[in-house]
C-alpha cells in the first residue's frame, strides 16, 4: 500500500509489473527491433544447444515472444511470433536450412507453437493493457484526491493510514500553531 496518492508507491501489485521504456513504445521501430534481436538470440541459443534439447524445438523461442510482448505490447509480440515461426521452420525443424517440412509432425508442432505463442501474446498483452489502465486511473485518482482542499486520511481495516491528501501537512501545521 502507499502512504499518499502522489505517485510514490503503487497501490496494487499489478502496477509494479508495468515497465515503460521510451524507445520500446508499442508499435515503434524499437519495439520491432527488440523482437528481431530477441528472436535471433533465442534461435541462436536453440541451434547451439540442439544436441541437448532433443524434442523441445521451441523452448528458447517462447521466452523471446513473452519478453517482447511484456516490454513492447501485442503488435511486437505477434511480430515476434511470426519471426519465431519462420526461424524455427528454417533453422530448427528438419530439413534444416530449408522451408520444406520432412514430417507431418513438424507441421503440427509448428501449428501448435503458433497457437500457444499467440495465446501468450493475447494474455500478456491484456495484462500489460490492464497495468496501463490502472496506472492512468491511479494518476487521475491522485489528481482528484489531492485537489481536495481538506485534509483526508484513508485507513485500512487495521487502522493504518494508507493514503492522505497533500493538504494534510498544511492543516496539521495550522492546527499545531493554534
Amino acid at each position: 500500500m502507499r502512504s499518499d496518492v502522489s505517485g510514490s508507491k503503487p497501490i496494487f501489485m499489478l502496477e509494479k509489473l508495468f515497465v515503460e521504456l521510451p524507445h520500446l513504445r508499442e508499435r515503434s521501430w524499437g519495439a520491432y527491433g527488440l523482437a528481431l534481436v530477441l528472436v535471433a538470440l533465442a534461435t541462436s541459443a536453440r541451434v547451439a544447444l540442439a544436441p541437448w534439447l532433443v524434442g523441445v524445438q521451441f523452448i528458447t523461442l517462447f521466452p523471446a515472444v513473452i519478453v517482447t510482448t511484456f516490454l513492447c505490447g501485442m503488435a511486437a509480440g505477434f511480430f515476434a511470433v511470426a519471426l519465431a515461426t519462420l526461424s524455427a521452420w528454417y533453422f530448427i525443424l528438419p530439413a534444416v536450412f530449408s522451408f520444406r517440412l520432412e514430417e507431418p509432425a513438424s507441421a503440427v508442432a509448428l501449428g501448435f507453437f503458433v497457437m500457444v505463442a499467440s495465446v501468450d501474446v493475447v494474455l500478456i498483452g491484456a495484462l500489460r493493457n490492464a497495468a496501463i489502465r490502472l496506472r492512468d486511473f491511479n494518476t487521475r485518482l491522485a489528481a482528484v484526491f489531492n485537489a481536495n482542499p481538506d485534509a483526508v486520511l484513508v485507513s485500512d481495516r487495521r487502522g493504518r493510514i494508507v493514503m492522505s491528501t497533500t493538504a494534510l501537512p498544511r492543516s496539521s501545521a495550522t492546527t499545531a500553531r493554534r
